[in-house]
């Protein structure tokens, strides 16, 4: 126990390879079961968790000097997240997909989620989220970020360095904003709107918007 969260850990690495490692939490809707085969050369993690009825698919591989993994990967194939959990009011849960690769000291980002309004809710409409981000332990490179929905899309400009330690950015950062009124009949307006939002860096750990 620790704080407001309990969890249980049970490992047995008295048996033959792989040892078996399960960890479960009801406070952090956590199911894991892990296999540990450990060899001279590195540590190999294969799991399987299931996080508030999601599996997420873990694989890991340690070289024995290693602080970071050589190589690992984390894939939800199809997941499913309650609405309440992410304070979505109208909406149903949110579901999609989602990959992480590391290699070599660098990671990949894949992640598609969409979220439909609930059948009573007329004036919302399904909302899609796409990100694709490269990077290293120092920062993370945003290649694509989009949130559309019927008459409405926001779009990151392309090759955005986010840092994870001083200013988040050090470069100039640029939000385009599109809308098509016509469809978001609940307005009772016609017409196009395009804006952008400039992301500038001031030293600081925010930028000035």
């Amino acid at each position: 126990a620790w704080n407001d969260w309990k969890a249980t850990l049970v490992a047995d690495l008295r048996k033959p390879q792989p040892w078996q490692v399960q960890f479960s939490s009801d406070t952090l809707h956590l199911r894991s079961a892990l296999g540990l085969r450990l060899t001279p050369q590195n540590l190999s993690v294969q799991g399987t968790n299931v996080w508030w009825s999601n599996r997420v698919d873990l694989a890991a591989q340690f070289g024995r000097e290693d602080r970071w993994p050589s190589q690992a990967s984390v894939e939800a194939p199809e997941f499913r997240l309650p609405a309440s959990l992410l304070k979505l009011q109208g909406y149903r849960d949110l579901s999609g997909s989602g990959r992480i690769l590391w290699k070599a000291g660098h990671f990949g980002v894949d992640l598609k989620a969409e979220a439909r309004p609930l059948p009573r809710q007329l004036h919302l409409y399904p909302v899609k989220l796409r990100l694709h981000a490269t990077g290293d332990t120092n920062a993370a490179v945003v290649e694509s970020a989009l949130v559309s929905s019927p008459g409405l899309r926001a779009e990151l400009s392309h090759g955005v360095t986010v840092h994870f330690h001083g200013p988040l950015l050090r470069e100039p950062a640029r939000l385009q904003v599109a809308a098509d009124l016509s469809q978001l009949p609940w307005l009772g307006l016609k017409g196009k709107l395009a804006g952008q939002a400039d992301f500038a860096p001031t030293g600081a750990r925010l930028p000035v918007v």
